[in-house]
């Protein structure tokens, strides 16, 4: 594999195990057609069907998943939510060192030294009466340590840093932030330039287009938050805060889309078949096929079904359909496609239910029961 970027991406495929060409291996004389292909695959080699891909991903702040894009604005955002972690922290502090103070006074000072506050208001007047110097001074050292280990206690009873953090980040909605950068649109390009032999086939050509994304996502929040959420945001901590501010109301208002994780895609490819000739004297062949140009669209939306508070489903449902148009061809051989599967979670299998329904008998493919010529039922219990 090579790589110019993260956003464009190539790689070298072979197919260690290239297979004689179907229309090939069906021309052969029936008699001798099963010793002729073995023999006529033992000569193919490891790069007798080879495939040169490309990819291209658009990545920027619309489209793709990579968070370093997106880094600057999760930074300012959680940077915000640590300034207000640091104020409600010191002003908890403060309410309680005055809550010490107005019972204790002087005493909750660690510097407050003996003669600085009242013995008697401490341990009593008919105590201190009988005490000596030494003793007041014992009893003042005890009742300050007594204190001092109650408002430790109380400090310390107050949230840890972690626990808080995760609390305003949950309330804050930027808990979700990783689920409304996983959502981003992604638009994907690619081309695959498939390289086949003679006795494997013809070379093909194969361009397609892929559009894909979540239903709620940082778009999303964008276009209802406006200029606060968008990359500015990062170098100002105005609109940071203003996002931070607006984040938990997007994030509560589509909490049910962002738990069942619906997702859409849609993609269009365009394939390229050259013609193909063939002859094999001593086998009697002559194969002549003309090329082919076919555009297959596709589509399939899928989401969790059941989600509870901590994210976890017992099921899943995915729609998908493709329809496969030859150019120039005749009707008949015009494909349409359509599956609905819902897989049920038991423990730790999942059990995937499909109806597949097809616009020719012929290309059901294979179903493990018909209801009717055209549809057809799967489930695999294998996983």
């Amino acid at each position: 594999m090579f790589s110019g970027d993260n956003n464009f991406k190539g790689r070298l495929v072979a197919n260690t195990k290239p297979t004689l060409f179907k229309p090939l291996e069906s021309a052969l004389p029936e008699a001798t057609r099963a010793a002729r292909k073995e023999e006529l695959e033992k000569q193919l080699d490891n790069f007798a069907d080879t495939t040169v891909e490309f990819s291209y991903n658009v990545t920027n702040s619309s489209y793709g998943r990579g968070f370093e894009t997106h880094r600057r604005l999760y930074q300012a955002l959680f940077d915000q939510l640590i300034l207000r972690f640091e104020e409600e922290r010191d002003e908890a502090q403060t309410t309680l060192l005055l809550r010490f103070v107005d019972k204790y006074g002087d005493l909750v000072d660690e510097d407050t030294v003996f003669g600085e506050v009242d013995v008697t208001s401490l341990i009593g007047d008919q105590r201190v009466r009988s005490m000596s110097e030494n003793e007041k001074k014992l009893a003042f050292k005890s009742k300050r340590l007594e204190v001092l280990e109650e408002f430790e206690a109380a400090a310390r009873q107050e949230k840890t840093f972690e626990d808080r953090v995760a609390e305003l980040r949950k309330n804050t909605g930027l808990d979700q932030f990783a689920a409304l950068l996983n959502n981003q649109p992604q638009l994907h390009f690619s081309l695959a330039l498939r390289f086949r032999g003679d006795l494997v086939g013809p070379d093909q050509t194969t361009i397609k287009a892929t559009w894909e994304t979540g239903i709620v996502n940082l778009n999303s929040l964008r276009d209802v938050s406006g200029r606060s959420c968008g990359p500015v945001a990062a170098a100002e901590s105005r609109r940071a805060t203003e996002c931070l501010r607006s984040l938990p109301v997007f994030v509560q208002e589509n909490r049910e889309a962002l738990r069942s994780a619906q997702r859409l895609a849609i993609s269009v490819e365009y394939t390229d078949t050259e013609d193909y000739s063939l002859s094999l004297p001593d086998d009697g062949v002559e194969l002549m096929l003309e090329g082919s140009h076919k555009w297959t669209f596709s589509g399939a939306y899928g989401r969790l079904l059941s989600v509870d508070e901590q994210g976890n489903s017992t099921s899943r449902v995915d729609v998908k359909a493709s329809y496969e148009s030859p150019v120039d061809d005749i009707m008949r051989n015009k494909r349409f496609l359509a599956t609905f599967t819902i897989t049920k979670k038991f423990g730790d299998l999942s059990v995937p239910f499909g109806v597949v329904f097809a616009n020719k008998p012929e290309f059901l493919g294979d179903v493990d029961g018909k209801l009717t010529a055209l549809i057809g039922l799967k489930f695999d219990i294998s996983e």
